[in-house]
């Protein structure tokens, strides 16, 4: 999403195809805000400027 909307504040808001929970996560840049519930599990499958070390 970072690519798309750069600076801005992206919302999501989902369900868990496991179990049904709503999830609501916000990001900016390629980082993540908040997360409800902070226990959600998520895969990101993109592009990143940055190493998992870098964050």
């Amino acid at each position: 999403m970072c690519w798309l909307f750069p600076g801005k504040l992206i919302k999501i808001d989902t369900v868990c195809p496991d179990c049904g929970e709503s999830i609501s996560v916000e990001m900016r840049d390629g980082d993540v805000l908040s997360c409800e519930p902070e226990e959600a599990v998520s895969h990101n499958n993109g592009p990143s400027n940055r190493s998992w070390a870098d964050r």
